[in-house]
């Protein structure tokens, strides 16, 4: 048997059914995902869309039980830290997050998600310096990384948040001239945050510079 036909069957149904996690058609697309990695044990993307799948039923505890599960049999892919890292920052646990995203960082530094997501974690925990700095290299990855997809509408979104975040962290330590260019960026790229916090606190700038 081959556990690709299990994991093709359960991609499909999921993405035409988009099924109710109460309903038997969601168990028997967790049922299929099972059978793939018991198929194929060694196949990571069974298990991360496994875990995509779950996400949708269980807690943050329990997919941080998933995730660390993971870890044990794919100790060198750094998202799973990251996935870490974000789970703790929706939990408001913003100091435990830290380690998680820079083993993250460690195994793949050119996951440009784990660095936004530690800039995030940095600036409520007023380690304004850090939060640039990860900010900086943030957007630098996302500008270089898609140098050839400007008109990706997933990447201009992401890009205007990370302005719009960095542009925060500036305002809160006090470089408003960093931050004013930081929220026109951002609104320049169609981020109505960025538009609205350069209205808020810019006005004493054009937009269009």
């Amino acid at each position: 048997d081959n556990g690709l036909y299990y994991a093709t069957r359960a991609r499909i149904k999921n993405e035409l059914y988009k099924p109710l996690i109460t309903s038997p058609t969601y168990q028997n697309i967790v049922a299929d995902i099972n059978v793939a990695i018991a198929l194929d044990p060694q196949n990571y993307e069974f298990y991360k869309f496994r875990n995509s799948v779950l996400s949708k039923s269980l807690s943050s505890a329990e997919m941080l039980t998933e995730f660390q599960k993971l870890i044990a049999i794919f100790p060198e892919k750094g998202e799973l830290y990251a996935q870490i890292g974000y789970i703790h920052i929706q939990n408001y646990e913003f100091a435990n997050a830290i380690p998680e995203l820079s083993k993250a960082i460690e195994l793949n530094p050119e996951l440009e998600k784990s660095y936004r997501l530690r800039a995030l974690s940095f600036h409520n925990l007023n380690k304004l310096n850090n939060a640039i700095q990860d900010y900086n290299v943030s957007i630098g990855k996302l500008i270089q990384q898609h140098r050839g997809d400007k008109d990706n509408k997933n990447y201009q979104k992401t890009l205007a948040e990370t302005f719009n975040l960095r542009a925060i962290t500036y305002t809160r330590s006090g470089d408003l001239h960093e931050a004013c260019q930081d929220y026109s960026a951002s609104a320049k790229l169609g981020s109505k945050k960025g538009y609205n916090n350069y209205r808020r606190n810019c006005n004493v700038y054009n937009l269009t510079k």
